[in-house]
């Protein structure tokens, strides 16, 4: 499963933030990361963080630095792509299993400016 870099803004310091995150499906110019947190309660700071300012970058071996556009999968999105993502790291189900928040999906599409 490829890796990236994802670099938000943080929503209270304004600082760079970044994270390592894999990515479980692709398409074309957009990556799919999933905010599971290990099944915590509570969403990951990257993922609050994008969701205040959704312009952020990706790093990749393969494509170097982009900057992308953020975006929540929607219900419908995510009914089809969640167990595409559980075939391909299994824990993501047992993650959802442990907590009572909706494990969100992002997509991160290459910004076309």
């Amino acid at each position: 499963m490829p890796v990236l870099r994802l670099t938000t803004i943080g929503r209270r310091s304004g600082q760079p933030r970044t994270v390592l995150l894999s990515s479980p499906l692709q398409f074309g110019d957009e990556w799919i990361v999933v905010g599971s947190k290990g099944g915590g309660e509570r969403h990951a700071d990257w993922f609050v963080n994008l969701r205040a300012n959704p312009r952020v970058t990706v790093e990749t071996k393969k494509y170097g630095s982009r900057d992308v556009t953020a975006r929540i999968a929607s219900p419908d999105d995510k009914a089809v792509w969640w167990p595409q993502a559980v075939a391909t790291f299994k824990h993501y189900g047992e993650f959802q299993s442990r907590t009572t928040r909706d494990i969100p999906m992002v997509v991160l599409k290459v910004s076309g400016d």
